[in-house]
């Protein structure tokens, strides 16, 4: 598939995000709607499943995982991670184990340098933890109480 903002990549980076894109993209559960912006991908619970939106807009829908090519790395935000210092921990270790060193995270985000290894395993993983109604339910708990 191919999106225009992949136009401002070079043809490894581009590949390299496709194929974050597509393992992300086939590991999610059911549910999710893929939704594009000039950023990138994100995969959002639509307001068919959760018509609050999201609190801030609430114009907009849920989110739950974007996907953008930034200027030196690969970022994938994941708003469970965000919301679930369990969570993060877990993905943090995965990603040491699967990496051999340590990951580069923010809170809710994982950094992967143009042209490193992808931990595929670990972004797999990541993606099935949560169905939409488990993320609304997080979301609702940890989010919005804040």
């Amino acid at each position: 598939m191919n999106f225009p903002w992949f136009s401002a990549l070079t043809e490894p980076n581009a590949k390299a995000l496709h194929r974050v894109y597509e393992e992300v993209s086939a590991a999610l559960p059911s549910g999710f709607e893929e939704k594009h912006n000039a950023a990138g991908v994100h995969w959002v619970v639509p307001f068919s499943t959760y018509p609050p939106g999201y609190h801030c807009p609430p114009t907009q829908p849920l989110p739950f995982i974007s996907l953008l090519g930034q200027k030196n790395h690969l970022a994938l935000y994941h708003l469970g991670m965000y919301s679930s210092p369990d969570l993060s921990q877990d993905v943090s270790q995965r990603l040491f184990n699967e990496l051999q060193k340590k990951p580069d995270l923010g809170k809710g985000c994982i950094r992967m340098k143009w042209g490193s290894m992808l931990p595929i395993e670990t972004l797999q993983w990541l993606a099935v933890q949560q169905s939409p109604e488990a993320w609304i339910r997080m979301y609702e708990a940890n989010i919005l109480k804040k």
